[in-house]
């Protein structure tokens, strides 16, 4: 019996569960596939202005921005693949299988294959070795194919390592929902519409502001998700890959919670071993302020990551009624390393150091928890929030904090360069170029320097900048 196609519509709308698409453009896409989808009042709304820095919606269409709509994909080792073809000869030496760059299993197998054939396990044969081992190259190819064999491994434990890291971040922002097969998804579109529009919620750039982050539920989030509710046969499990709030969770059986529980745990702990590499031992926990040479991207995307496993692992125990285990073990949250301009900011606009930095110089690394080499309980993380002022419960140290009841209003998302809100995406465009707020210096091109400086001081850019942490 042959399948139903899946409307193209859900096709793009999985695709997106994957990339960064804004939410107007997967409002766009449902409103293009399925009208219906979409209550009239919305649609003539999309179709006529927009609000914010946006200046209107095309019919249907989705305008221009210069922000990706992807998160940067890992280059895959088919060079790599072609340099060792071009030193061996893999069809000579009787490998048949087309390779795919972009799998570093598939990468591995190749290695190890050619590395038969060259000898050593791996490691480099002398001269005499090779004569002893009946290796008939002259020294010039064989130290050639090794090289290439040697770069081609490099490669497939780097990608590995890329994709891994691309995938924590997926999970970091928008949990398990890139991993939700296309013919699940399409069987409940409506449970499909609430996630790609969620994914895309939680997908939205941080703004370079004093203000905490808004809240990911929107009036339209919370429209698409009623319609889950009132809904027969809604697919709460598939919901809950993406989104775990106290409604949805409390939806799942004892047994699904208890999947979400262990692969939460899992990647908690894959997260804690990439913060173990990142953590730069000079950085002061008490501040957590960024210094040249710091990764910071890696740290930041990793907490992000291991602080949004962390949370919906407390969600899983709480509602598996579990909440007990923490009296034994309770890993804390990890904060984020922050720029100094930001944090003279703060500190100008009369805010002290964020209590929960306070709550986390005090306790033992999450890693350290999590391998067993230190304790940690939730009495002590209670005695550390209790000294920063804060409530255990309510900071998000000891349960999931709550969701806003009240969803935010839909906005349009704003241009940003560097974090910074500016009027459009062609300004957006030059001041990319000229390097401003990217904390080097700006470009020596007189033409797009001038011309950087006019946009900034024609009022292009919609937010509030930071003051200038003064030279000491």
């Amino acid at each position: 019996m042959a399948k139903t196609p899946v409307p193209h519509y859900l096709t793009q709308l999985h695709r997106s569960l994957d990339a960064r698409l804004r939410p107007e453009d997967v409002l766009a896409i449902i409103v293009r596939g399925r009208p219906s989808a979409v209550p009239a009042e919305w649609r003539a709304s999309f179709r006529g202005a927009g609000s914010g820095a946006r200046p209107a919606y095309p019919p249907f269409g989705i305008d221009h921005s210069l922000m990706s709509s992807d998160f940067a994909r890992p280059v895959g080792g088919a060079r790599q693949v072609a340099s060792l073809e071009k030193a061996v000869g893999l069809k000579d030496i009787g490998w048949s299988i087309k390779v795919n760059g972009d799998d570093p299993a598939a990468l591995r197998d190749l290695v190890e294959f050619v590395g038969g054939t060259l000898g050593g396990n791996g490691r480099k044969l002398t001269a005499a070795e090779r004569k002893e081992a009946d290796i008939g190259l002259s020294a010039r190819k064989y130290r050639r194919q090794w090289r290439a064999m040697r770069r081609l491994h490099y490669k497939a434990d780097t990608l590995d390592r890329q994709q891994t890291m691309r995938q924590l971040e997926l999970i970091g922002r928008s949990g398990f929902a890139s991993t939700i097969p296309l013919e699940r998804f399409a069987a409940d579109p409506r449970a499909a519409h609430f996630i790609a529009y969620w994914v895309a919620r939680r997908n939205l750039r941080r703004q370079f502001t004093l203000e905490s982050r808004k809240n990911p539920m929107d009036t339209v989030a919370a429209w698409f998700l009623r319609q889950c509710v009132d809904a027969e046969n809604t697919d709460w499990e598939m919901i809950a890959k993406a989104c775990q709030n106290s409604g949805v969770m409390k939806r799942l059986t004892a047994e699904q919670l208890g999947v979400f529980f262990g692969r939460w745990f899992n990647v908690m702990t894959q997260c804690a071993g990439y913060l173990k590499e990142a953590w730069p031992a000079d950085v002061d926990k008490t501040t957590m302020i960024v210094r040249a040479g710091h990764d910071s991207s890696t740290w930041n995307t990793m907490a992000s990551a291991y602080n949004n496993a962390r949370v919906n692992w407390l969600a899983c125990l709480t509602a598996l009624d579990a909440e007990y285990m923490l009296d034994a073990a309770c890993p804390g949250k990890v904060m984020r390393l922050m720029a100094a301009d930001l944090a003279y900011w703060h500190r100008s606009a009369g805010s002290d150091v964020d209590p929960n930095t306070k709550v986390w110089a005090e306790l033992p690394m999450p890693w350290e928890v999590i391998s067993g080499e230190r304790l940690c309980s939730r009495a002590e993380v209670e005695d550390a929030c209790q000294a920063a002022g804060l409530d255990p419960r309510d900071s998000g140290w000891t349960a999931p904090r709550a969701m806003a009841n009240n969803p935010v209003s839909f906005e349009c998302t704003p241009e940003l360069v560097h974090g910074v809100t500016v009027a459009s995406p062609e300004w957006a465009a030059l001041l990319r170029r000229a390097g401003v707020f990217s904390g080097k210096k700006i470009t020596n091109d007189s033409e797009l320097a001038a011309a950087a400086r006019h946009g900034l001081e024609g009022g292009v850019v919609t937010s509030e900048l930071p003051t200038k942490r003064p030279v000491e």
